[in-house]
């Protein structure tokens, strides 16, 4: 009856320490993927701003260009350009 008891403690204790086993490797697993995302991060913002095509740079002149306009827009001056009030 005691031997039973401790084969069936034995086999629990074991099933726990697989179970504690996985979820250590899991954890491990998680905390490297985070680590690896930050120093990529941090990698990206210190890497210099190499030259840039044409596309890129007639791209971002028009969005520069269109925002300016939308902000003079919303200026709402009440008059035409030139106007004093």
């Amino acid at each position: 009856m005691w031997a039973s008891g401790d084969v069936i403690a034995l086999v629990m204790l074991i099933a726990l320490f697989v179970q504690w086993y996985a979820h250590s490797q899991r954890e491990a697993r998680r905390e490297d993927r985070r680590l690896d995302r930050l120093e990529r991060l941090q990698r990206a913002a210190s890497a210099p701003v190499g030259p840039r095509n044409e596309a890129q740079l007639t791209r971002y002149d028009h969005l520069r260009a269109g925002r300016a306009e939308a902000e003079m827009r919303t200026a709402g001056t009440g008059g035409q350009p030139g106007d004093d009030q």
